[in-house]
């Protein structure tokens, strides 16, 4: 980790192992966020970056244990690191459009008996892909 701002009460780090991985960039906030003075975090995985907001003590002491920090997170077995830290993906407007287009083609496809399930099914995969049933899919 290298110290790229350094001002009394703040300090932020970059390490290039933090790029593309939000999943441990949550692991290791939270790991610092432990840390004695330590009062607020934020990592990016855009910028490689972990913010800390301190009690002014800010020594080469905090910086080593927040190497320590994130080496312990590296370490953690993948299925615990990826299932202590939920990840919400944004949805992708151009899928959301393909099934709206999917649902419409198999109404005008189907036999009516049958095109009055779909707003069942609508409902069934919402609630499987954590929907609460009354949105589309």
């Amino acid at each position: 980790m290298v110290a790229v701002s350094n001002v009394p009460g703040r300090l932020r780090l970059q390490n290039p192992i933090l790029l593309g991985r939000p999943v441990l960039c949550r692991q290791v906030e939270s790991a610092v966020l432990k840390l004695s003075g330590v009062w607020r975090t934020q990592a990016s995985h855009r910028t490689g970056t972990l913010l800390l907001v301190h009690d002014g003590q800010a020594s080469e002491s905090l910086i080593e244990d927040v190497r320590r920090a994130l080496d312990t997170c590296c370490r953690m077995p993948i299925s615990e690191r990826d299932l202590s830290t939920p990840v919400v993906m944004a949805r992708d407007p151009l899928r959301e459009a393909a099934k709206e287009l999917a649902w419409h083609g198999l109404r005008i496809m189907l036999p009516q008996p049958w095109a009055m399930l779909l707003p069942v099914a609508q409902r069934l995969m919402a609630g499987r892909n954590g929907g609460n049933g009354n949105e589309r899919a």
